[in-house]
């Protein structure tokens, strides 16, 4: 059987753990302080929005930064990678030119 990931809170607005929003795991079914039962809330650490969906982790909210995230990580990669394969010609096409300038710095250092 598959293990409950998801987090859960209390729903009562005058217990502790509520103003705290402090979350429980799965195995947890009645709030330890207030003896409510528990709501499924979102899994984000900043995030205490009731999901309604149990197969979600996340709020819609807090999934489509999760989501904006990793698409800018991704990008960054990507961009990252094509940046360096630019200047590999470059460096190539020149390199007697390269060469010609470390062989003059390194004679005016040995100056």
């Amino acid at each position: 059987m598959r293990k409950d990931r998801n987090r859960y809170g209390c729903p009562n607005p005058d217990c502790p753990s509520f103003g705290y929003q402090k979350k429980y795991k799965g195995d947890v079914k009645s709030c330890p302080e207030c003896g409510s039962e528990l709501v499924h809330v979102c899994k984000s650490k900043d995030c205490y929005t009731v999901v309604e969906d149990s197969s979600e982790s996340r709020c819609l909210a807090c999934k489509a930064k999760h989501e904006d995230k990793k698409d800018k990580g991704r990008k960054a990669a990507v961009g990252g990678g094509l940046g360096a394969a630019a200047v590999v010609p470059v460096v190539v096409k020149n390199r007697e030119v390269i060469k010609e300038a470390a062989k003059t710095i390194i004679r005016l250092i040995k100056r």
